[in-house]
């Protein structure tokens, strides 16, 4: 009996320690609350992407994490309403990763390597990966923004 007490006031003192250590008033709580949750989520989505670009290789472990991750959120998470948006945010890093890596594109790009020898590679235009990415990282930031305000307001009224 006294193993799940402590159990229990650990998960307390662990919970009051990410929602802020419990000295701030609850506007501050829910805004923090909803942050770690929109960051949480966003890591789900940035897992999904990078999960369907590796699917040859490692994606489909990846995939199964970003699944799990994501059926914890929505279990232990008791509101999820506009932290979801971090998803779509988190769906845009990968694809930002993908502009990154096709930089010196369109065509072939050759390198030299360190014994004088040379390296070459077809790589894409990465401008509509960047443009995918930032739309998608923007989108989700701006909408959880606009709905966290929308809220807001609301309760001020």
């Amino acid at each position: 009996m006294v193993h799940r007490t402590r159990a229990r006031l650990t998960h307390e003192r662990a919970k009051q320690w990410i929602m802020g250590g419990g000295r701030r008033s609850p506007v501050v709580n829910a805004r923090v609350s909803s942050w770690v949750g929109f960051t949480a989520w966003f890591v789900v989505g940035a897992g999904y992407t990078l999960g369907f670009l590796a699917i040859m290789t490692i994606g489909l472990f990846i995939l199964v994490a970003s699944s799990a991750a994501a059926l914890l959120l929505v279990f232990r998470l008791h509101r999820t309403g506009n932290q979801l948006f971090g998803l779509v945010s988190g769906l845009g890093t990968p694809v930002l990763w993908v502009a990154y890596l096709n930089r010196g594109g369109p065509g072939n790009v050759c390198t030299t390597t360190s014994d004088g020898g040379q390296t070459c590679t077809e790589e894409w235009t990465p401008w509509p990966f960047l443009i995918a990415g930032l739309l998608l990282l923007a989108a989700g930031a701006i909408a959880f923004q606009l709905d966290r305000r929308r809220k807001q307001t609301h309760r001020s009224a």
